[in-house]
């Protein structure tokens, strides 16, 4: 019985190294597992499947909110076309090393550079990024929940954008990240002639010394698309301290989910996520809320700026098909041949609000907004997932909406 107990520790053990490895992003696959040798000793054994550490990754997306969005129009000149060049693994040590050239739309060069952990403490790590950006169309407003542009003669917009930052992980699932920010911000006259509260105070140009802190404690079994496991987030970032400029921004993030198995098969996600601003009068420049990055499914054509919003979403998935490995014909390079894949149908509804104070036409604000629908997502190696959906909402609109990043 005692031995039994301890194979069953060790299994446990094990598990969660499983996941780890997994979860640094290095491998395609992993297997673990121990073989007794005594009552007192056993042998374990790791065999891994690394990932191809250098790509030079092809830039093509869509300048809107999301590819929905574009969709609508499907406009040829709104679309984004470069290369990013990145080693996920420089020197060996998971460190990141990556340059970013970009055409099309809106222009822009950048480089980064992420430490994980020093040699000495293994638990502090530091990196830097740096970016110039360049757009000749510009978001003045929103009426309507609609977007508002400008194209002016000229480099209408021109951001430089640089940070430095400092991390800690006291433990294995937790971490702590110290980033301070300097942003450079131009655009034309005409801009602020369209919105005197782009910047504020009918200002042209913004520069901004900003620090913000984020909190993590992740115990997901899979960080690109988890099925057990729960993820806690708070982000609390100022920017300001009346250095360049007499405005400020203080916003404060939250965000929790959770992950249960429930059944064969069967998979439950749900998460909450609250994000609120301090000032009495808000810059433009920092009003978006939801229909960003963040928005209700159904929703996927609105924006709705504001003060503060709350986002909560739940998810009842069906593992359809699955695959642990599966061998690509004609690619002899273990690291690009051998992937896995794996088809989920899930049913899905969202519940999301948004406090606005300082628009009277922004009229998906101040109200709750509910999404609700039937989906199919595919999930593959090298962390990439596409999603298809159906779904409507409150204002009796439907359709098929696709997208390229987990649903919670």
């Amino acid at each position: 019985m005692e031995i039994q107990l301890s194979y069953l520790l060790i299994d446990t053990e094990l598990e969660k190294s499983l996941l780890n490895l997994k979860n640094t992003s290095l491998f395609n696959f992993v297997t673990v597992e121990h073989h007794p040798v005594d009552d007192r000793y056993t042998e374990v054994l790791i065999v891994v499947t690394e990932r191809w550490y250098v790509w030079p990754f092809p830039i093509l997306e869509v300048a809107d909110p999301n590819f929905n969005t574009w969709l609508e129009t499907k406009n040829l000149a709104r679309i984004n076309w470069g290369s990013m060049i990145m080693n996920r693994n420089f020197r060996g040590r998971k460190e990141k090393l990556g340059f970013v050239f970009q055409l099309g739309y809106s222009k822009k060069v950048g480089c980064f550079y992420d430490v994980p952990y020093t040699k000495k403490h293994q638990n502090f790590g530091f990196g830097a990024y740096a970016s110039y950006f360049q757009n000749y169309e510009v978001v003045y407003g929103t009426n309507r929940n609609k977007r508002l542009f400008t194209r002016p003669t000229g480099k209408s917009k021109e951001e430089w954008y640089n940070a430095l930052y400092l991390k800690y992980r006291n433990k294995i699932f937790v971490s702590h990240q110290l980033i301070g920010i300097f942003q450079d911000v131009r655009v034309e006259d005409s801009i602020v002639i369209n919105n005197t509260n782009y910047f504020g105070d009918g200002e042209s140009r913004m520069k901004s010394l900003g620090l913000k802190y984020v909190f993590k404690d992740d115990h997901r079994d899979n960080a690109s698309y988890p099925l057990k496991g729960y993820f806690l987030k708070a982000e609390f970032q100022h920017n300001g301290f009346n250095l360049f400029s007499n405005h400020s921004f203080t916003k404060l993030e939250t965000e929790v989910k959770k992950f249960n198995k429930i059944g064969d098969n069967f998979y439950w996600a749900s998460s909450i996520k609250g994000k609120f601003t301090f000032q009495e009068i808000q810059a433009y420049y920092f009003q978006n809320m939801l229909g960003y990055s963040d928005f209700v499914r159904s929703y996927e054509y609105y924006v709705i700026d504001g003060k503060y919003a709350l986002l909560m979403k739940s998810n009842l998935k069906y593992k359809v098909a699955s695959s642990k490995k599966t061998i690509l014909p004609l690619v002899r390079n273990p690291g690009i041949s051998n992937f896995h894949y794996a088809f989920y149908l899930n049913i899905f509804t969202d519940i999301g609000y948004v406090g606005d104070d300082y628009f009277n036409n922004n009229l998906l604000a101040n109200n709750t907004m509910v999404g609700y629908g039937v989906g199919l997502d595919f999930v593959t190696y090298y962390d990439k997932v596409i999603r298809v959906e159906f779904s409507t909402n409150k204002l009796n609109e439907f359709g098929f909406f696709l997208h390229f990043v987990q649903p919670i």
